[in-house]
């Protein structure tokens, strides 16, 4: 993964958006034990960080059990321990050794199951099963290495999908198909084309940054999209035209740009611009086309002397750090 300080900064916002169930509980228990002793008023258990090489089966006797934490642990398979468990909301299974995404582990929950994060493992696909889960509208599946997604996968209430850092080839369909979706994620894998016009017009925010996309179609009129992230693209002959004209947050980072895209102007809502490490000499940007600009990346570029002092002179907006 190629990360940079835009890249991080909008991935935040996507995970702190993502992560409800952070914020929509009440108690949360973090010894099994004494949870297991008033197993019936247990909803939020958290045992991750406790070197767990399997999920404990006991928790299978938490019948009102809705959020689960088990990340930063070394399990290996999911197991049937959760599968009687009816109320499972969220689900979050981050950086453990899981190879094997098997659905039929939270059976029980199919009608209930919304969230789903499982980052940094070693999972190689997604099967069918995942149709099943007609509820889940957060999916997490970042850092893992999925190479092959099932083409029959539908999930029509997904709205957050994060499959960066995968070996994906190609947009996967079930993306495609999503209505409902607001943020997709696929930075760092392997993608050579993207269509924008393949995705719902409802979609807010997109990162495709980091694939060796040489075929890239925007439009325009996506005017609910206000994050896009192009950065390690390719982009020295794109036509800028085609750009939503909603934008908010825009990343060109390290793009192979000698110059300001002029179509750029055209983006009246812009607030966020970054242009970190292309070969722009000379920073040609006419701030009052950006009534909203609050900050832009520009660091990492030959800018040349009249440039400088340009920025010098708005302090409170550049910033030349790399």
């Amino acid at each position: 993964m190629k990360v940079n300080f835009t890249f991080v900064l909008v991935m935040f916002c996507f995970i702190a958006s993502a992560q409800k169930i952070i914020v929509k509980n009440n108690v949360w228990y973090t010894d099994l034990n004494r949870a297991l002793n008033v197993a019936e008023s247990v909803y939020h258990l958290d045992l991750s960080n406790q070197n767990l090489t399997e999920i404990p089966a006991p928790i299978g006797r938490l019948k009102n059990l809705e959020s689960l934490v088990l990340s930063n642990n070394q399990i290996k398979t999911i197991g049937a321990s959760l599968k009687k468990l009816k109320h499972l909301v969220a689900i979050e299974l981050n950086n453990n050794q899981i190879s094997h995404l098997d659905m039929h582990s939270f059976e029980g929950s199919k009608e209930s199951l919304e969230e789903l994060y499982i980052r940094e493992n070693q999972i190689t696909g997604l099967r069918i099963g995942l149709n099943d889960f007609t509820r889940i509208d957060i999916l997490d599946l970042g850092q893992n290495k999925i190479e092959e997604v099932h083409s029959g996968i539908q999930l029509p209430n997904l709205k957050w999908l994060m499959l960066d850092d995968n070996l994906l080839k190609e947009v996967p369909s079930f993306a495609l198909k999503a209505k409902k979706i607001k943020t997709l994620n696929l930075n760092g894998n392997l993608i050579k084309q993207f269509n924008l016009a393949e995705i719902s017009n409802r979609v807010e925010r997109i990162d495709i940054g980091d694939n060796p996309i040489d075929q890239l179609v925007l439009r325009s009129d996506y005017k609910k999209l206000e994050t896009l992230i192009l950065d390690w693209i390719n982009l020295s002959n794109f036509d800028f035209n085609t750009l939503p004209r909603k934008l908010e947050v825009l990343s060109l980072e390290r793009c192979q740009l000698t110059e300001v895209p002029q179509a750029i102007h055209g983006l009246k809502k812009l607030n966020q611009l970054s242009l970190m490490h292309n070969e722009i000499e000379m920073l040609d940007l006419e701030l009052q086309s950006f009534p909203k600009i609050k900050k832009c990346w520009v660091g990492g570029n030959p800018l040349d002397e009249v440039s400088i002092e340009f920025i010098a002179s708005q302090p409170s907006l550049f910033n030349l750090n790399h």
